[in-house]
């Protein structure tokens, strides 16, 4: 017996939305500069929820294309020792999808190689994509593992980034062997693939950037990078050249209460948006909402409150605290507090910082940070 329409279309339609599962990296770079960046992918990646800058310069941010800032490119070449360090050993067979946006810093010799990714492998091979050397100003994704891959994009990279932003995407599809590159949102011609592509785990992590030696760092702006587990279809890769989306992630560690969310994505003008704090039972809390979660002037953030209580020793603040909301948690020790947000086109890409402090008798606690990117 054949399905109804109807289901065939629900099927169709429920196989083309994204699995989170998959999703490993997402970094928004809106952090606003400091040795940390959020990992906006949900809690099932394998990478940790902050990555670390390595730097032998000052860590800078710039303008980003999307949100208010980006990971700033280095010199180019050997001019400049920047890398985001994941954290994540890089291993994985099979699909895979990686996008990012450019734009160029630093005008470099097209003889040298600017790495956009690069995850070690076991020996000396490595997993890598890049422009400039071999690549001559186009990208060049290369995988040395036992399914080994080399995939060229034709198009000039340099020449687009060095007048705007560019999004560039490869969706690498494990099934049916084959691998497109996208631009603008816009596919190239497919190219086969030899076999299922295996990258096994190396010695180091997946670094955004450049290598692990940081002599051959990216001259170029980044913003939005993505990796995912899967070959995501073209509908996903024109949004994501289209524009940003609404995300939301803990970070850090609590003192004995959490802060999550429901109800769906933080999209202005969203009314089932809701922040769910747990806690001491009937315990008093205050909730803390900043722009910043690099200074609470004219206190460096983060902060360690046990300088204000022995109680709350090695219990660090994160948030900016630009607005404060009273609240009580019932006797069940969980508040479902419903957020409506805004639909205010002034804050698209905006990011919040969110902590809660709980006060339940002589029980004094600290929620984990929480980062809400502000999208639609």
């Amino acid at each position: 017996m054949r399905p109804a329409p109807s289901t065939l279309l629900l099927v169709t339609v429920l196989a083309a939305l994204p699995r989170a599962q998959d999703e490993v990296l997402i970094y928004k770079f809106d952090d606003g500069g400091g040795p940390k960046v959020i990992n906006f992918a949900p809690p099932a990646s394998p990478a940790p929820r902050e990555a670390t800058v390595r730097s032998t310069e000052i860590p800078g941010f710039a303008p980003g294309r999307f949100g208010f800032t980006a990971m700033k490119g280095s010199g180019g070449g050997t001019g400049g020792h920047t890398v985001l360090d994941t954290g994540w050993n890089g291993a994985f067979r099979g699909s895979f999808s990686v996008a990012f946006w450019m734009r160029q810093r630093t005008q470099h010799r097209s003889t040298l190689p600017n790495y956009f990714f690069y995850g070690s492998e076991t020996g000396n091979a490595t997993f890598r994509g890049f422009t400039g050397g071999i690549a001559g100003n186009g990208l060049k994704v290369r995988g040395a593992s036992p399914a080994n891959f080399d995939l060229t994009l034709t198009y000039d990279v340099q020449s687009a980034a060095a007048a705007r932003w560019v999004h560039l995407a490869l969706v690498v599809d494990g099934t049916t062997r084959l691998a497109t590159f996208y631009v603008d949102g816009t596919p190239q011609p497919a190219i086969g693939l030899p076999d299922v592509p295996d990258v096994s785990a190396g010695t180091g992590s997946f670094l955004v950037g450049g290598n692990p030696l940081l002599d051959f760092s990216s001259g170029y702006d980044l913003d939005d990078f993505r990796f995912v587990l899967r070959a995501v279809s073209l509908l996903q890769v024109r949004t994501w050249a289209l524009r940003s989306e609404a995300r939301d992630a803990a970070f850090g560690t609590g003192c004995g209460a959490t802060l999550t969310s429901s109800g769906g994505a933080p999209n202005l003008g969203s009314t089932t948006y809701t922040l769910n704090i747990t806690g001491a039972p009937s315990a008093n809390a205050v909730l803390s909402f900043g722009l910043s979660r690099l200074a609470l002037p004219p206190v460096l953030l983060p902060f360690d409150l046990g300088a204000i209580d022995p109680r709350l020793a090695g219990c660090l603040w994160h948030s900016s605290a630009d607005a404060v909301l009273p609240a009580r948690l019932p006797a069940s020790g969980t508040l479902n507090l419903l957020t409506r947000l805004p639909d205010d086109v002034n804050l698209l890409d905006v990011s919040v910082y969110v902590q809660a402090m709980l006060l339940g008798g002589t029980t004094l606690q600290v929620t984990n940070p929480f980062a809400i990117s502000l999208g639609r």
